[in-house]
């Protein structure tokens, strides 16, 4: 939550990524939470979206789809 307050947004307007359950707690918080594919199931069962792993560009193409971006 100290970005979301520092940056003056909400968790709406937030995107969260994690592959762990250490990560658990952020993607309660925020709206649009994402899981690596590598993650665990429990972590994975946290998140609204699974993506592909960071070796595989899944940030980059979780984006994409989110914000309907053109590349």
């Amino acid at each position: 939550m100290q970005v979301i307050n520092a940056l003056k947004t909400s968790t709406h307007k937030s995107v969260c990524f994690g592959d762990a359950e250490n990560d658990i707690s952020m993607f309660k918080l925020i709206d649009t939470s994402i899981a690596m594919c590598n993650a665990n199931t429990i972590t994975k069962g946290y998140a609204k979206y699974i993506t592909d792993g960071f070796n595989d560009d899944g940030v980059a193409k979780a984006l994409v789809k989110i914000f309907n971006l053109k590349i």
